[in-house]
């Protein structure tokens, strides 16, 4: 799922990926070693990044871990919320993506969205 407002210059993304295809192809993750992966690759594409904070978590009884990521990418600054949640059969991905200066403007809804998430 991806939602986008060009008007607010802010994006959310949403990706699941199944624990048993991981398996299947010999790939064995717990929520921390899942949640580092993703977020390298997330650095991986801009420069000057880093996250500046990670903590584990609960979302609706499941564990999860969320990052503040921060670089660049051709001359802008940008701010990544990622946020993995580990369910029985799947890990979520939730990524807000939005300009450098703007992330405290949408804490509020970044919070309401990331909290309200539940499995279907």
């Amino acid at each position: 799922m991806h939602y986008s407002d060009s008007m607010r210059n802010i994006s959310f993304i949403v990706i699941s990926e199944s624990k048993d295809s991981m398996t299947a192809y010999g790939l064995e993750y717990n929520l921390k070693k899942y949640f580092d992966k993703t977020s390298k690759s997330l650095m991986s594409k801009l420069q000057n990044s880093g996250m500046n904070i990670s903590y584990p978590d609960t979302i609706n009884g499941k564990n999860a871990m969320l990052g503040n990521i921060k670089g660049e990418s051709q001359g802008e600054k940008l701010f990544y919320r990622l946020i993995v949640i580990e369910t029985q059969k799947n890990f979520y991905q939730l990524i807000w993506a939005m300009l450098g200066e703007s992330p405290g403007r949408y804490e509020t809804e970044m919070n309401e969205c990331i909290y309200s998430f539940k499995e279907l």
